[in-house]
């Protein structure tokens, strides 16, 4: 071969190779730029921003093609302002992420309360509900209750919530025994004492309470004798009791009282005061009694001072309280005192101060004793009266009218001298707060709201 075909052919071959290379450039240059300029300063190197409004190549999988998402941490856009960075907001109606599930932006909303239901223990136990009213119950001493309340919140669930037992008229609250949540309910123990209106109060954990409709009331005791009251004398015959007389008695919210005994014309009326322990009862008017008729109201014929014992069934107002026996058991010895006032001239003065011991002994024997001082123009005397005999507790079988059992006595000696002929007494009893009521007054109807009045 001729040197001149030798060096035509090298000349294809650099031609070749430069051709090779300018196509390779183009190529690189279609693919980097494709006029839009949107790689001219390198910040894109795979082209996903094509319009070039993402500079600095920080979002690089081109789902933000207005660039209000330069983090990427709103890759479908809903958060435009950039407040619900996590996404659990969509509708932008809760900023600060407390409501993740945007059906109360505020949580202003109190938790509701649905059912309450209360049961009282110990020896005045009741259970009922505080759904459809207010209730009064008469607590002559301190009782444990449970409250059992189910109640909701629209945010809070439902053990997060704080159910409390809260003395509505910004007393002090209830001592809380215990609180616990099981099943969806709360049980919240409380120790309840009178004169106090409690009430549930719920909260959630915003901050928002809701209290219950209805409370509890619980009037103190002198409150708690507003109200009718029938005390009823029975005799024995054969094996039933029959009653012979009924004695009714009116406590007004005022502090008068006024008394009658049923079918006869005879009637009182006077005052009262006293506070949870003690009473005084003062007589200012009466008619048709055996003493002549007295209806000068502005005077008073007699006052008598004495512990007393009033709940939801029952009052006495002169209870015995147990000196010795055993708790629960009638057979013991019981005393009580009380102090009877006269008038003299325009003051009234003390004319009794009285101690009476009845002692019911095992052998079905009793001994009653009334002994004291009698205060006279004269000076003072000693009063001491006894009688004893045989007493027994009977039965009251009369099942649609029954408040106690009867003690029958029967008394064949006073002052310790024998009777001719033996007497007998049969008297309604019962046993409430370890004290011995004889011959109590009923509750004519239900106990009375003080508010209410």
């Amino acid at each position: 071969m001729s040197r001149r075909n030798k060096n035509k052919g090298r000349d294809r071959v650099v031609a070749s190779i430069w051709i090779l290379l300018i196509l390779v450039m183009m190529g690189l240059i279609l693919i980097g730029c494709d006029g839009d300029n949107d790689s001219a300063d390198g910040d894109n190197p795979d082209g996903d921003n094509p319009d070039g409004d993402e500079p600095d190549g920080d979002e690089p999988d081109g789902d933000d093609p207005d660039g209000d998402d330069p983090d990427g941490d709103d890759p479908d856009g809903d958060d435009p302002d950039g407040d619900d960075p996590d996404g659990d907001d969509p509708d932008g109606d809760d900023p600060d992420g407390d409501n993740p599930d945007g059906d109360d932006p505020s949580d202003s909303i109190s938790p509701e309360i649905q059912n309450v239901q209360v049961a009282i223990a110990g020896e005045f136990s009741s259970s009922f509900s505080l759904n459809e009213s207010d209730v009064v119950r008469v607590l002559p001493v301190a009782a444990e209750a449970e409250f059992t309340v189910q109640a909701s919140d629209n945010v809070t669930d439902r053990e997060q919530l704080v159910v409390d037992v809260v003395d509505i008229e910004g007393g002090s609250a209830p001592n809380v025994v215990s609180r616990n949540y099981r099943n969806g309910l709360w049980r919240v123990t409380v120790e309840l004492t009178s004169g106090s209106r409690v009430g549930v109060q719920v909260t959630d954990e915003a901050g928002n309470s809701g209290e219950h409709s209805y409370v509890l009331v619980l009037p103190e005791l002198l409150e708690a004798l507003v109200g009718d009251w029938e005390e009823r004398l029975f005799q024995k015959n054969g094996s039933s009791h029959s009653t012979y007389q009924r004695n009714q008695r009116t406590f007004a919210s005022d502090l008068s009282w006024s008394g009658s005994i049923l079918n006869e014309a005879f009637v009182q009326a006077g005052i009262y005061a006293g506070d949870d322990s003690d009473l005084e009862i003062s007589e200012t008017t009466h008619q048709n009694g055996d003493t002549p008729d007295d209806t000068d109201s502005s005077t008073t014929e007699w006052k008598r001072e004495a512990v007393y014992h009033v709940d939801g069934v029952y009052f006495s107002d002169r209870p015995y309280t147990r000196t010795a026996g055993t708790v629960g058991n009638v057979v013991g010895t019981w005393e009580r005192s009380y102090a009877y006032y006269l008038p003299d001239g325009a003051d009234l003065e003390l004319a009794e101060d009285v101690t009476e011991t009845l002692t019911l002994a095992g052998d079905d024997s009793f001994n009653f004793n009334h002994s004291g001082t009698r205060y006279t123009s004269g000076g003072e005397e000693a009063i001491s009266e006894t009688k004893s005999g045989s007493w027994f507790v009977d039965p009251n079988e009369d099942y649609s009218d029954n408040y106690g059992d009867f003690l029958v006595f029967t008394t064949d000696t006073v002052d310790g001298e024998a009777l001719a002929s033996t007497i007998e007494d049969c008297e309604l009893h019962v046993i409430r707060n370890g004290r011995l009521l004889v011959r109590p007054s009923i509750r004519l109807g239900d106990p009375v709201d003080p508010a209410a009045r």
